[in-house]
Parts: C-alpha cells; structure tokens; sequence
C-alpha cells in the first residue's frame, strides 16, 4: 500500500486508542500515553465504571494541558460494534495515530476438557477481534499519513503453555498476524509490532498463586517480575520517533524468563 502524504507534516494533537483500557495493562498504557500528551480512548467492554473512571482521573489530572480522555465502549469480536467504536472515535478526536490491543480473555484447562465456547471466546477476543480493532485503524490511519499499531500478545504465544493451549494458540496467531500485517501496511507509513509480556499481576492472572509468581521471579535472570508499567513504556517507546524504524517485532518483556 502507498502512503498518503496528503497530512503528513499538520502539527494536531495526537489520539491513542487503547483497547482494554479497564484491565490492568491496558489502565497503565493508557496513562502512559495521556502523560505523553496524547488524546486517550479507553476502549471497554464489560467494565464500564472502570473506564469512565480512568477517563475522568486522566483528563481531571491534566494540569492546564489541553489532551483529554474518554471512554467508549467496543465488543472486539462484533465487526459492526467495531466500525461504531471508531467511527465515534473519530467523531470526538478526528483521527487515530495508535491503536494498543491490549485486551484479552483466558479460560485455563486442559484441551480434552475444553468446551467449544471457550474456544470460540479467546480466539474471538484474542485473535479475531486484534484482527478488526486492526482493520478499521488502518483505514483510518491511512488517510492521515501513517499511525502505529501495536499488539499486546504474550509469552505463551511464543513458547507456549500447557492448561492454556487455546489462549497460547491464539496470541501466536496475534504474533503471525502482526508480523504478516506489518509487510502490508508498510508503504502505508504504518507500523506494527507485538508486546509479548511475562507474567503480570492483573485480573487474568488470578489463578496463579503468590507462590507461582515468586518461582517465575526466580526463574528470571534479573529475578524481577513484570509490571504493567513496564509493558506500558515499551509501547510508549515503540509509538514515537525511537520507534519509526521498528516494525514486524514481537518484543518479549519478561525479564529474561523465556531465556
């Protein structure tokens, strides 16, 4: 695809949107990128007093700035919900410059006990709903020079997870996806990359014990665990000028776990 020039170089306020914004990844990447002066969409699905209520904190924390915060709400895995979701975002900021998936869903087991609506709903929300959230971004993206798309997926995508085969299968599929996309929206002035984060402390991650997490912290070379601060300043980093000659990545912070 060829760039489009045509607004290229117009100095305007820049709009990230944040999918998942009421988890505990997607809160803190969304605060990154108001702290840096971005317009914040804090997309949600179910937790809707969560993102109003980190849209309200942001914008009444601005100190005099002129960058502000909503949120709107989006089913990833409904294509018409998805068209909606950034056709409004366009009627309140104008455009969209980044797109962070960082949504998701989990639903541990093993396979032979697996029901196909499990199935269905980590594949649909982890996988399918990455893959339109990307689509409607580009097309807007592209009308105003370029943008940055950036996936968050996981480290079970890239080495995989017994009790969690079906989530590990759909975040590889986000990383190939990626990757895949990044070939085509290239010419575009668009790039993509995936975030592949360790283990976190967040609500999806409440089926492991404190003695899960201290094994995988000394599992890891520099014995830390990751934060979603940490997750949340890699995208930061991969959506400005240190990020311009990245794209097609998976970028795995997870203090060397993986090693």
């Amino acid at each position: 695809m060829k760039r489009d020039k045509k607004n290229i170089n117009v100095r305007v306020k820049k709009t990230a949107v944040v999918i998942g914004a009421s988890g505990g990844i997607g809160e803190s990447v969304a605060t990154a990128f108001f702290k840096k002066g971005y317009n914040v969409v804090c997309g949600y699905h179910f937790n809707q007093m969560a993102a109003e209520a980190l849209a309200d904190r942001l914008t009444a924390a601005r100190a005099g700035k002129t960058n502000r915060a909503v949120a709107l709400g989006v089913d990833v895995t409904d294509e018409q919900s998805v068209a909606a979701f950034f056709d409004a975002v366009t009627k309140t900021f104008g455009r969209v410059d980044v797109l962070v998936n960082a949504g998701g869903v989990s639903r541990p087991n093993l396979l032979i006990d697996v029901k196909k609506e499990d199935i269905c709903a980590e594949v649909g929300t982890n996988l399918i709903g990455v893959m339109l959230t990307c689509r409607e971004a580009a097309k807007i993206m592209m009308r105003f020079g370029g943008g940055r798309i950036i996936n968050i997926a996981s480290v079970w995508g890239v080495v995989g997870s017994a009790v969690e085969s079906t989530y590990s299968g759909a975040k590889a599929g986000v990383i190939g996806f990626s990757r895949a996309l990044s070939k085509e929206l290239g010419g575009a002035n668009i790039t993509v990359n995936c975030i592949s984060p360790g283990a976190v402390k967040t609500a999806m991650t409440a089926h492991l014990s404190k003695a899960d997490f201290d094994a995988i912290r000394r599992e890891s070379p520099i014995e830390k665990l990751v934060t979603p601060k940490a997750i949340a300043q890699t995208a930061v980093i991969l959506a400005g000028s240190a990020g311009e000659f990245i794209t097609g990545q998976n970028i795995v912070v997870d203090c060397g776990w993986t090693l």
